[in-house]
């Protein structure tokens, strides 16, 4: 979500997974210091993440909760003598955009952003058509495409859906309860450790620590330039190791809008430690592998005399905090 134009936190893939049938969670964010006299705009960027993923094997995958993604919000101003009043929530009279930057996102599939739909100021009140504090919208589209919400008044901005987009035996939709785990946040940033040239030609990256999280890029092309991202746990045979992915594409693709940009997919993860970038000359020092997952208090440590040992017992750390995401 944002407010006129400014994220409302610095969480991801927020409000993460449930099971959406019989627990939702909501987050509850100080925004004060984004609120401004007159005329404020709440608007979200929306994909479907979860909700909308297949699951299965072998050609057997299918969306299990919904086809399309939804986002519920309300702002609420707590006055000087203590009266709380919500000054606007999600339903009639939001609008939404079908198109945007983030054209498909899926949780197994990867990302694709092309980054000339993108639409300055969408989301802050000189965009809008609104009065006071107004309502927004989102990029919205297919099962894995993402929306925003917004009163902007472009034609394209039609009004936005109420309800849930949900399969059959998941129409009813609980109430939402207050999340009670910590959200999940770019935790840190780890550097490209060597390149490794392939045997086909290509140059792969290594950044030394099997993790979860995505790669993030500084990138200058023309405007159309498509830049690819692929992931990997492990090498066979000195190139990048898919066989493991089975069907999962694990790709994030950008297409550039000209000029200096920084890359980064925003609705989908990647396990990796090695990846390989194409499509456009981009320096070693310019690519960082951002960390995602709960940001969780570490409240142990362990150490012994045995170096190996100790690598184990990292780790069994470093799986832990790729699987608390």
């Amino acid at each position: 979500p944002e407010l006129n134009g400014a994220a409302v936190s610095d969480d991801v893939l927020s409000p993460g997974w449930t099971s959406y049938r019989d627990r939702l969670v909501h987050e509850t964010v100080d925004v004060t210091a984004l609120v401004r006299e007159g005329e404020n705009v709440l608007a979200a960027t929306i994909a479907g993440a979860w909700y909308t993923e297949e699951y299965g094997f072998h050609g057997f995958q299918a969306r299990l909760y919904g086809t399309q993604p939804s986002f519920l919000a309300q702002l609420r101003v707590t006055h000087a003598d203590g009266a709380v009043e919500t000054v606007t929530a999600t339903g009639d009279g939001w609008t939404a955009l079908g198109g945007g930057p983030v054209v498909d996102s899926g949780i197994y599939a990867g990302e694709h952003q092309d980054l000339r739909l993108a639409v300055p100021g969408w989301s802050s009140p000189h965009a809008t058509s609104g009065g006071d504090l107004t309502s927004g919208g989102a990029f919205a589209g297919d099962s894995s495409s993402a929306g925003d919400m917004s009163s902007a008044g472009d034609a394209n901005w039609m009004p936005a859906r109420v309800g849930a987009a949900a399969n059959a035996g998941y129409e009813d939709v609980p109430v939402p309860e207050a999340r009670i785990a910590p959200p999940v946040r770019r935790i840190e940033s780890l550097p490209v450790v060597t390149t490794i040239a392939t045997p086909t030609g290509g140059t792969i990256l290594d950044f030394g620590q099997n993790l979860v999280g995505r790669v993030r890029i500084r990138a200058r092309g023309a405007a159309g330039q498509r830049v690819v991202i692929r992931h990997a746990e492990v090498l066979e045979e000195g190139e990048l190791s898919i066989r493991p992915l089975r069907n999962a594409a694990a790709t994030a693709t950008f297409d550039l809008a000209g000029g200096d940009e920084t890359l980064e997919s925003r609705f989908s993860f990647y396990g990796f430690r090695y990846a390989e970038i194409t499509g456009v000359d981009v320096d070693p020092a310019d690519v960082q592998a951002v960390v995602l997952h709960t940001d969780m208090t570490r409240t142990g440590w362990f150490a012994s005399s045995h170096d190996m040992l100790d690598r184990l017992h990292e780790n069994v750390v470093w799986g832990m905090r790729g699987n608390f995401l």
